[in-house]
């Protein structure tokens, strides 16, 4: 193993305000053996409100920070496990689901966690109205019924009246495993609200909530800092502290984790593969994620309306290609919206398009741009994406088209995708649970394609994307109890999707962690990291 007594990426992991002290690590040691260091890319922090969130990371965050009414499981992402509901039930007709929320959990505050505090949590993200109250709305769930929907019936009992009759395993998993079901404290919240902004503001930096662990330090693009908790409900923490540093490139995360300055590295290009595994000191932990890849044609801009210039574009990517060289052991190639193992998803051979200069050209004739036209793609700085970029930009060239290239950080890529600001958009979408319902309703419903609807949560929308009667089949299918019909009704959507959708789907990504053998577990699945469930030597 290289050891150095002289890294920035040491200094800055281990030398943190933590819990009002100073923490100082000499950079020649292991990383403290009560503290988890981890190499992230710290660069795509709008906000921590669960109310608010839309990013991965963030949302990642807050998941460790924030317990759910119902766990995923650990090892099977689709197995429910009691949260902070400790049990449920319901109801013959389909429509009312009862939850006895643990007794003796208490918040940072030192206030008691309640029904009135998970009703309140759901509540204000309703009223909130932002794009991730698309998780609830999609249900059928609105502001203005909120108080009816959701009740504590008494200190420890939440009372949820569903809209409408649906699969209640699919529901179950769909809403109170995720960030709609995490439990704030209104008390101490209440008190932090201005202007009717249900302490919105007070959240874009801070934390009010019940988990394994409190928010230490927080400084986005730089270095974040959890503390666990004591007397943890789940099971003992057997660290004292989670550290994010800010490590945007792959391959300094990679030596950072060879000279012992962090403990996991999250971001592992190809060529550092090799050398992790190499390594005995380190190992590779390696899981397909749920997660795909894609660049947007934003509809908004009249040239992308036209269903030929964006069919053209599907046979501009040398999909096999990219997945055997700039994307090898990170993703495979994937065109449908569904990922590679959710219930539902079509097989990975049924795929229509490769890469296909002279029927691009053809397409685009068609069309009426036998020049071919200009236009932007707004690209996140980070790997792979400029990588993926320029592949892309190169084989658009070839068919007439100039793409100029304009490096952004990931955020800000998001947040004009959002305000469809775009051209084209080089971005990534993660599922939150393995069933295609996941991702039909962000990119096969978009019920209002108005500017004014704001459903910023739905790449569809952000896009463009009129997607007619898919929004309609999609709350049809979820819906459907009969599990083969269901299956049926998403491999429509799908074949449907892959014809007329402006999102061009590219990859599906591999989750690459490199772990240092001192850690002798680090937990995570396809959905979810178990900060918590750490044990380092």
């Amino acid at each position: 193993m290289i050891r150095r007594t002289s890294s920035g990426a040491c200094r800055a992991a281990c030398t943190a305000v933590l819990g009002g002290a100073l923490l100082t690590m000499p950079a020649s040691a292991d990383t403290p053996s009560d503290t988890l260091v981890i190499g992230e890319v710290l660069d795509n922090f709008l906000t921590l409100d669960p109310a608010e969130i839309g990013e991965v990371l963030p949302g990642i965050v807050i998941e460790n920070i924030c317990d759910p009414l119902i766990f995923m499981g650990y090892d099977e992402p689709a197995n429910l496990v009691p949260g902070l509901a400790e049990s449920w039930e319901v109801s013959e007709d389909g429509r009312t689901y009862t939850f006895k929320i643990r007794d003796g959990l208490t918040f940072p505050s030192g206030n008691p966690v309640r029904a009135e505090d998970a009703a309140w949590s759901i509540h204000r993200k309703l009223k909130l109205g932002f794009g991730d109250a698309i998780g609830l709305t999609e249900w059928g769930f609105t502001a203005e019924e909120a108080e009816e929907q959701f009740q504590a019936t008494d200190e420890y009992t939440l009372t949820v009246n569903a809209p409408d009759v649906f699969s209640p395993d699919l529901f179950l998993l769909a809403v109170f495993t995720s960030d709609d079901a995490l439990v704030l404290d209104k008390e101490f919240l209440e008190p932090k609200a201005v202007d009717g902004d249900f302490a919105n503001g007070y959240l874009k930096t801070n934390t009010a909530c019940y988990g394994p662990f409190t928010l230490g330090t927080y400084r986005p693009g730089e270095i974040i800092v959890l503390d666990a908790i004591d007397d943890y409900f789940r099971h003992p923490i057997e660290i004292e502290r989670v550290v994010l540093q800010h490590i945007p490139e792959a391959t300094a995360q990679r030596l950072a984790l060879e000279r012992n300055d962090i403990d996991v590295a999250t971001r592992v290009a190809p060529s550092d593969l090799d050398a992790i595994e190499a390594n005995p000191d380190l190992r590779l932990v390696n899981i397909l994620r749920h997660r795909l890849q894609y660049f947007s044609l934003n509809q908004k801009r009249e040239v992308f309306n036209d269903p030929k210039v964006v069919e053209a574009f599907k046979y501009l990517v040398d999909y096999e290609g990219m997945e055997e060289t700039v994307m090898r052991n990170l993703a495979v190639s994937r065109q449908a919206f569904v990922p590679i193992g959710a219930f539902g998803a079509i097989p990975e051979d049924d795929e229509p398009y490769s890469l296909d200069i002279e029927k691009a050209k053809a397409l685009l004739a068609e069309a009426g741009h036998p020049d071919g036209f200009e236009v932007t793609m707004q690209v996140p700085t980070r790997f792979p994406y400029p990588d993926i970029a320029q592949h892309i930009q190169s084989n658009a060239a070839q068919a007439g088209i100039t793409i100029n290239l304009e490096p952004l950080e990931y955020s800000v890529v998001t947040q004009r995708e959002r305000g469809r600001e775009h051209d084209i958009a080089l971005k990534g979408w993660g599922a939150d649970y393995p069933d295609a319902n996941a991702m039909a309703t962000r990119h096969a419903w978009n019920p209002d394609n108005r500017d004014e609807a704001q459903l910023t949560q739905s790449p569809a929308w952000r896009t463009g994307y009129d997607t007619g009667h898919l929004s309609d089949l999609v709350m049809e299918a979820r819906q459907e109890r009969d599990a083969e019909k269901r299956a049926q009704m998403y491999e429509e959507m799908q074949r449907e999707v892959l014809a007329s959708s402006p999102i061009v789907y590219i990859f599906q990504r591999y989750t690459n962690i490199g772990v240092h053998e001192r850690v002798k577990e680090y937990k995570l699945n396809t959905f979810r990291r178990f900060w918590a469930a750490t044990v380092k030597e």
